[in-house]
């Protein structure tokens, strides 16, 4: 299990390094081919279609406290019954998806005729038909996604990942060519959603040998189930509201220019917030273990702040590099009408950060049922991020809707949420924030030279604004590891390089 921990997470940043590859070459081939009014379209419709991941309900991470809690009795009856329950309950879910999407799609002309033309309903109509069908599959496969991750497969889920983002561009592109449009990108997805369904449910039934009970008695599962998973479901309905509704603003109110510039800041965001939740999602089934099985604290805690400094060590350099380069890299990558996307970009970053490098704390808030108190914060937050985000999407466009979504996230995500974790959790917050503040004190030499290469190197011209990022770089990660990595981290370095010389 140890081994697939380290290699799923080596999977994890193999996947994010693919991913940012792909994107520095498959974005600006898509903005170009699609314009910006067609990528307002993709990025309207897709935003309205995320909503309906909602069917979930918070029962995706429901599965693994059950799981975890039935295999510690040793009840492979009761863990049968549960993969039973969780695929029949799915498939209802499903339908409703379907059922939803299309009516969506349908009635599209009703909310958006004022804003967007003819031709744009049309497409996006179609757009998100076909988006339906794809989240229709991702919310089916999620059954089996959530077998292969109670059973720490990382090789294999973060493997598919990894497959998924280089296989997407490939469909997508000769459509493009094509004449398709936003057309292509949904059609990308909806393949995507086909091979990850039919990979995960043959894994499953092959390498797994998942067992699974649709007659056993459900009905007191269920109950319990749907108990504990109000307040996760909640909170996605709040992480949906926080993290789309400025997309839905900006297509009603701005229509699909504004909302192209606030897309590709926003793509820029996901791929930040996937940089901290690829490390914390293969240590889930550990913390539900340790709660199961011994619910130490001071163990949580230390796992709390390990996982904490491995995500700050990989994000704030990002951060970083993006508030001193992010401007002139978006000009150079997308081009001077995406230019705004640079505020929007760092208006979700800046806020985002605290939980990225917490963000475990929600798994040990849902072993220990303790997830109540986060959604109703975030319950408040979603409220006072509509009530900012309209009035400033009207009168600044995307870079206002932003500003909306930055005030309320900062508001909950700073020292509300780490007083329950040091209260409530019994989580060492004292020392979370120390182990912090150390690497921080690491970052005084990249921030003197990004200041400096920003300041004396001409960054107009692609050559030297490569020079400036590399010097960044490299400053960091002498930095880092001269005066960051504590005496294990730097162990474990000298290990991972042993191994990659031969030695």
């Amino acid at each position: 299990m140890k081994d697939q921990k380290k290699a799923g997470v080596l999977i994890s940043y193999l996947t994010i390094g693919m991913n940012i590859l792909v994107q520095l070459f498959y974005t600006p081939m898509m903005l170009q081919l699609l314009g910006q009014e067609e990528y307002g379209v993709y990025t309207l419709s897709s935003g309205i279609i995320s909503y309906l991941s909602l069917f979930d309900l918070g029962l995706s991470s429901t599965y693994l406290k059950f799981y975890f809690k039935y295999k510690k009795e040793n009840d492979s009856e009761k863990i049968a019954i549960l993969n039973g329950t969780f695929f029949k309950v799915f498939f209802i879910l499903s339908f409703l998806v379907t059922i939803s999407g299309i009516s969506l799609a349908v009635n599209i002309s009703n909310f958006f005729e004022h804003s967007l033309t003819a031709n744009e309903v049309g497409r996006a109509r179609i757009v998100m038909l076909i988006l339906t069908a794809s989240m229709a599959l991702t919310l089916m496969s999620n059954v089996w996604t959530a077998i292969i991750i109670a059973n720490e497969k990382f090789v294999s889920q973060k493997g598919l990942g990894l497959f998924k983002i280089i296989f997407s561009p490939f469909i997508a592109v000769p459509l493009m060519l094509k004449g398709y449009g936003a057309v292509s990108t949904a059609i990308a997805s909806l393949a995507v959603s086909i091979l990850s369904l039919t990979y995960s449910f043959l894994y499953c039934k092959r390498r797994i040998g998942c067992e699974m009970n649709l007659r056993g008695n459900h009905k007191g599962l269920l109950f319990e189930m749907f108990g504990f998973s109000f307040f996760i479901f909640l909170n996605d309905i709040i992480s949906q509201i926080n993290w789309n509704i400025d997309k839905v603003l900006l297509g009603y109110f701005r229509g699909t220019v504004e909302t192209a510039i606030y897309g590709l800041g926003s793509q820029i965001d996901t791929i930040y917030r996937s940089l901290s939740t690829s490390i914390s999602s293969v240590f889930v089934p550990t913390v539900n273990r340790i709660i199961n099985e011994e619910e130490r604290s001071a163990k949580i805690s230390e796992l709390f702040v390990k996982v904490g400094r491995l995500q700050y060590m990989i994000i704030f350099p990002i951060l970083e590099g993006f508030l001193f380069y992010g401007q002139k890299f978006i000009e150079l990558w997308a081009g001077k009408e995406y230019a705004g996307s640079y505020m929007v970009a760092l208006l979700l970053m800046l806020p985002a950060t605290v939980p990225l490098i917490q963000n475990i704390g929600i798994d040990i808030q849902r072993a220990k049922n303790k997830h109540k108190f986060r959604s109703i914060i975030y319950s408040v937050m979603a409220v006072i991020n509509i009530v900012i985000s309209i009035p400033l999407c009207i009168r600044w466009g995307a870079a206002g809707s932003a500003a909306g979504t930055f005030f309320s996230l900062a508001i909950g995500n700073g020292l509300i949420m780490n007083v329950y974790y040091a209260k409530h959790l019994s989580l060492d917050i004292k020392s979370f924030w120390l182990e912090i503040w150390r690497l921080t004190k690491a970052m005084i030499l990249p921030t003197l030279t990004a200041i400096l290469s920003v300041k004396f190197i001409k960054t107009a011209s692609v050559s030297a604004f490569i020079v400036g990022l590399a010097a960044f770089i490299l400053s960091y990660l002498f930095s880092i590891i001269v005066f960051g990595l504590n005496k294990n981290e730097k162990m474990y370095l000298k290990d991972v390089i042993r191994k990659i010389i031969g030695r």
